[in-house]
């Protein structure tokens, strides 16, 4: 076996210290490497010297802190929300949500597509038409299509999620950039969308728009909420995100992008996570590859097994393709015209809606000079 130690055969006796010659050997190689490596990062800098990277925007940490105090500044937005957490809405089913029970584990998907020009139309043309957002088109035919669905008037509660990175301070004091900070940036509040139901298509656009832009960037009901101004309000059983438009998928795969059979929509993550909502609706829009300004839109709804059977969410989302396919038709594009909103002659009261001037072909929405003209 062998042992450490000295050699018992050879004498003991004091170590010999290297010579001169040898210690300029074995120090030769790393004085000439660091040598080295000085020209070279010299060379490198005098060459093409690195750009510093300009620091500007808000931290994630000072934006928690100024939503934390922006209570006073949000709190003239209690009646509003108060309202909107009162509004009763028909349930969805006679089943309570179970936490213990609809988990993460028990989702079910169920997902549908657009036709390209379809999804053009909704997304493009009459978001430009009405000077609104898709949400406003896409939710005017949810709220149908769910009233529908339960045999009711088109009326929706429904909580909506927005990317949370506004333009302004959460006081509205003065302008913030977020571009570059890293974080998670989210607004979700509820919302109560309600189309007249003895109006035409038209109608029902304006209406849903000034009922979506009386909720401003959404940011004041987490702020209220998160100081407990409003109290233990139940959450709507239906949430809605709209995720914009994505790229193409990749034909292979590439450095820091999703693999070519990623699935853009997601899943939830964590089997025992509850889901927050009865049901959950998810919809973005994917090019398709034709350098234009194609692309289908896809919905996906999920919900837990035990409140509803695919055959019951099949039938809604039928009603939802056939009331998106009545927006997308060209009478009610041509039918497009201002709301006082975006009419920034007329008073914030808001007065009759009229069609587009047939002889002139310019919208009015009001009786101002301008739009009466």
């Amino acid at each position: 076996m062998g042992r450490c130690g000295p050699d018992p055969a050879r004498p003991a006796g004091p170590r010999r210290a290297p010579s001169d010659r040898r210690r300029r050997v074995l120090a030769h190689p790393a004085r000439r490497h660091r040598a080295r490596l000085r020209r070279r990062h010299r060379r490198r800098a005098g060459s093409a010297a690195v750009p510093a990277l300009p620091r500007h925007g808000e931290s994630f940490l000072s934006w928690a802190r100024s939503l934390r105090a922006a209570v006073e500044q949000r709190r003239a937005e209690l009646p509003h929300w108060r309202r909107i957490a009162e509004a009763a809405a028909e349930p969805l089913t006679d089943k309570p949500r179970d936490p213990a029970r609809d988990t993460a584990a028990t989702a079910v998907h169920h997902e549908m597509r657009l036709e390209p020009d379809v999804t053009r139309t909704l997304l493009t043309a009459l978001p430009a038409a009405y000077r609104t957002t898709p949400d406003t088109v896409l939710l005017t035919a949810l709220a149908t299509a769910v009233g529908d669905w339960r045999g009711g008037r088109p009326r929706l509660l429904v909580t909506l999620e927005s990317h949370g990175r506004p333009p302004h301070t959460p006081d509205r004091a003065r302008p913030v950039d977020l571009s570059q900070t890293v974080g998670w940036f989210t607004a979700a509040y509820p919302a109560l969308v309600e189309p007249p139901g003895d109006a035409g298509l038209p109608e029902a656009l304006k209406a849903v728009k000034e009922q979506l832009g009386a909720h401003g960037d959404g940011l004041g009901h987490g702020v209220l909420a998160a100081a407990g101004e409003l109290g233990d309000a139940p959450e709507p059983e239906i949430s809605w995100n709209y995720l914009g438009r994505f790229p193409a998928a990749p034909g292979a795969e590439t450095a820091w992008q999703p693999p070519p059979d990623a699935q853009p929509l997601g899943s939830v993550a964590g089997d025992d996570l509850p889901l927050p909502h009865s049901l959950m609706i998810n919809a973005l829009a994917r090019d398709d590859g034709s350098g234009g300004d194609g692309g289908v839109l896809g919905i996906r709804f999920t919900w837990p097994a035990a409140l509803f059977t695919e055959a019951q969410i099949a039938a809604l989302a039928d009603r939802l393709r056939r009331a998106l396919a009545r927006l997308a038709d060209p009478a009610v594009l041509a039918a497009a015209g201002l709301t006082p909103p975006t009419c920034r002659w007329s008073a914030w009261t808001r007065p009759r809606s009229t069609p587009s001037n047939a002889a002139t072909g310019s919208p009015t929405c009001c009786r101002c000079p301008r739009c009466s003209s």
